[in-house]
């Protein structure tokens, strides 16, 4: 009963290291650049979905034979839409699978056709895209949250086709503006000086016409006293 139990921790023991050499053997596989069948490069995407390895769907997103990358893509688009999802938010967070060869003629053919391919798998998952977000960082880290929020369920973040719809929407149906109508000037009115002048002269005339009938009747009667 002693020696079982002393021999409990050596078989634990074991049974680790063979795990984390199986572990380091999957993603040595992954990241082999040596070209792999289509069954061998399923097989390492499957193994690596279901033991949820970042890792190895990182070396196999951004191995370095493009053959290899473009077999593990037409692997992709055989899964269910759960992995798929899973393995796009891996792909946008994998730098290194976005960058494009330079010198190499048919490397670049491949990486471009393989950017069309990748639009299409998040058009397949209700994430509209397009090849220029792609391969900027910024569109990168906006499609990542978008790709997150549909595995959980949230359908509160809209696609970017679905926001640029809106903001059409909202500029169509605001009112259109309407321009204040222009202020109009009053008329002159008479002011109070005006109105002032007018009994004034008036007045004065009366004035003039009492002192002129006064001086007559007066001369008329001082000429009537004289002999």
């Amino acid at each position: 009963m002693i020696r079982q139990q002393k021999g409990l921790p050596s078989l634990l023991l074991v049974l680790v290291v063979c795990s984390m050499a199986h572990a380091d053997q999957l993603l040595e596989n992954c990241t082999s650049s040596e070209v792999q069948s289509s069954g061998q490069i399923e097989g390492l995407l499957a193994k690596s979905i279901k033991d949820k390895r970042e890792d190895c769907i990182k070396a196999l997103l951004s191995n370095s034979d493009f053959n290899n990358r473009g077999v593990m893509q037409l692997s992709l688009g055989r899964l269910p839409n759960s992995d798929q999802r899973f393995v796009l938010e891996v792909a946008l967070a994998t730098t290194e699978a976005w960058i494009e060869p330079l010198k190499n003629g048919e490397e670049i053919a491949s990486f471009r056709v393989m950017t069309e391919r990748y639009v299409e798998l998040f058009k397949l998952n209700n994430i509209h895209t397009s090849n220029e977000q792609l391969l900027s960082e910024i569109g990168r880290t906006n499609l990542l949250k978008l790709v997150r929020g549909s595995q959980s369920g949230d359908n509160s973040q809209p696609s970017v086709e679905h926001v640029q719809h809106a903001s059409k929407t909202e500029h169509a149906s605001a009112p259109p503006t309407r321009l204040p109508a222009p202020k109009k000037t009053p008329a002159p009115q008479p002011t109070t000086s005006m109105a002032k002048e007018e009994p004034a002269s008036s007045t004065l005339r009366r004035i003039i016409v009492v002192l002129i009938v006064a001086g007559c009747g007066l001369l008329w009667w001082f000429l009537k006293r004289c002999p």
